[in-house]
């Protein structure tokens, strides 16, 4: 897709009609399928050790916590176990699959294996050194500048998000702080306002309370308002599609589908939300303003005041552009 054709101040003759139709087959664009790979040390990232950026044009897996274990924060292979038992995905070569803390049974552990990736996250590993507010190992892809699209531009513009997850380990002690939970999080930006946006869409929790609202927010580590919002029916942000599964609290083990659509209509309703709840924020509240520029999965546990664990695996990640249903 292009940036929006301008029809302001034109009638909207069959010229004109025959004219757009390229631009809504464009719509459909697919901008991102999950790529094959052969091991996991091509697209294993953690920015705090290497002092550098997600790479823009590359799917990867980024972990934000430094290995306490070694003064350079690196992770290891971890061939002594078979991670999948955690996550289900067992990676058949361990050595090229798998990296965490330690070679050590139970410890945090990065996957991937062809057009898999997935994650085991163990709060003992950072309690044990002495602290542990929050860990995650995150699959990401950030878009080239030049391939930001404006997805919203148009009434009638969205954004499709499907992949398959599981999640067969979750483990949090009901007290604040202690919170396990999984959103898929689209980051928007509106470029001339310097407003960055994330939609953050819950499809998995186990949280202290009631994580059925939809809510906004602003993050200090990533310097972006949140627009938060379950992936239910009911949702004015968010809207399913068909063949979704039910967002839920419950671990699973076998892959499932999720499916939903964030479309121009329901950013604006999110939009003005977040205009309210921050007035003297310079902000527009048109979601023509806004690029897509990056994809995240928010497979995150914070552990600031109990023992906590997650572990998940995703494939077939795919988003595209599409037309508001």
């Amino acid at each position: 897709m292009t940036h929006a054709l301008c029809l302001r101040g034109l009638a909207l003759t069959a010229t004109i009609a025959i004219a757009v139709m390229p631009f809504v087959a464009a719509r459909a664009e697919v901008l991102l399928t999950q790529p094959q790979v052969t091991a996991i040390s091509p697209i294993f990232l953690n920015p705090k050790v290497s002092h550098k950026p997600v790479t823009a044009g590359q799917f990867e897996l980024v972990i934000w916590q430094p290995n306490p274990n070694r003064p350079d924060g690196l992770t290891v292979p971890v061939t002594s176990w078979d991670a999948g038992v955690k996550t289900g995905l067992h990676v058949p070569n361990l050595k090229d699959g798998q990296t965490g803390y330690l070679d050590k049974p139970g410890v945090t552990v990065g996957q991937a294996n062809g057009g898999e990736v997935g994650a085991y996250l163990n709060s003992s590993d950072l309690s044990s050194h002495g602290a542990c507010e929050k860990m995650m190992i995150t699959a990401l892809y950030k878009f080239p500048a030049a391939a930001v699209k404006y997805p919203f531009a148009t009434t009638t513009g969205a954004v499709n998000v499907s992949f398959d997850l599981q999640v067969p380990t979750a483990v949090g002690s009901p007290s604040p702080g202690n919170n396990v939970y999984i959103a898929a999080d689209l980051e928007y930006i509106d470029p001339v306002r310097k407003v960055k946006i994330s939609n953050g869409i819950n499809i998995f929790y186990i949280k202290t309370k009631n994580d059925g609202a939809q809510a906004v927010g602003y993050d200090k580590y990533s310097n972006s308002y949140m627009l938060n919002a379950p992936l239910v029916a009911s949702s004015s942000w968010v809207h399913p599609l068909p063949g979704n599964s039910p967002r839920t609290g419950t671990p699973w083990t076998g892959y499932k589908p999720y499916n939903f659509q964030v479309h121009h209509t329901g950013l604006k309703t999110a939009l003005a939300a977040l205009k309210a709840a921050y007035p003297t924020l310079k902000m527009s509240t048109n979601p023509k303003d806004y690029g897509l520029t990056k994809f995240h999965l928010n497979a995150e546990l914070q552990c600031s005041r109990g023992h906590a664990e997650l572990g998940w695996s995703m494939r077939n990640l795919k988003i595209s552009l599409a037309k508001a249903q």
